[in-house]
């Protein structure tokens, strides 16, 4: 499975009509196309159009799945398509975030245990990062902003936090950006989070 780099694929299904199209995400629609190559390419496949509305402003971004045969319609349908390359692009946009927001190309240590480390410390901070904006920030104005956004700007503002009658609220001091925005907190439950990494028997100190 993969998408077509020449823009050419997706301008040809375009034009083609009776597509049936269905949706595979908030923004996205996908149909398959009767026609069963590319070019003078001999390899049979199966080829799926795909559509992104992109707001009122910007016109729809249209592309071009390549699918190898052996995964049949029965089993494989045209939103199981869209879903599964989808799942592939947020793998990848993780894997960018890792290494551009929290740095985790700029390895600390050479040694395996101090590796895995970091990186488990990484995907840390990105899972309690989303886990706080789905909990605390979606009624605030906060909720559309970007992990990145999150995390330069957050970690660098000062916040006071207060409570009144039982309720916990936070607000950001000082000069920066979010100066003056109160979030409120609601009450949590005690969570214990798992960290398996810190039962790897190469991070246990070697006996004397």
């Amino acid at each position: 499975m993969a998408r077509a780099h020449r823009h050419a694929v997706a301008d040809g299904l375009r034009r083609e009509g009776g597509l049936t199209w269905e949706k595979v995400s908030k923004n996205g629609v996908i149909a398959e196309s009767p026609r069963t190559s590319v070019g003078a390419c001999p390899s049979p496949m199966r080829l799926f159009a795909c559509r992104q509305w992109r707001g009122p402003e910007k016109p729809e971004r249209w592309s071009a799945l390549i699918v190898t045969p052996d995964l049949v319609a029965t089993s494989w349908s045209a939103p199981r398509v869209g879903l599964f390359y989808n799942g592939r692009q947020g793998i990848e946009a993780t894997i960018k975030e890792g290494k551009e927001v929290f740095a985790s190309r700029h390895l600390p240590t050479r040694h395996q245990c101090g590796i895995a480390l970091s990186q488990d410390l990484v995907l840390l901070a990105q899972n309690l990062i989303r886990w706080f904006r789905h909990r605390f920030l979606g009624q605030t104005i906060l909720a559309a902003a970007h992990v990145k956004e999150l995390v330069h700007i957050g970690a660098h503002s000062r916040a006071v936090l207060r409570t009144s009658n039982g309720a916990w609220t936070l607000t950001f001091t000082g000069d920066g950006p979010w100066s003056g925005l109160t979030i409120p907190l609601r009450d949590q439950l005690a969570i214990q989070l798992e960290l398996p990494f810190l039962d790897d028997d190469c991070l246990v100190a070697p006996h004397p």
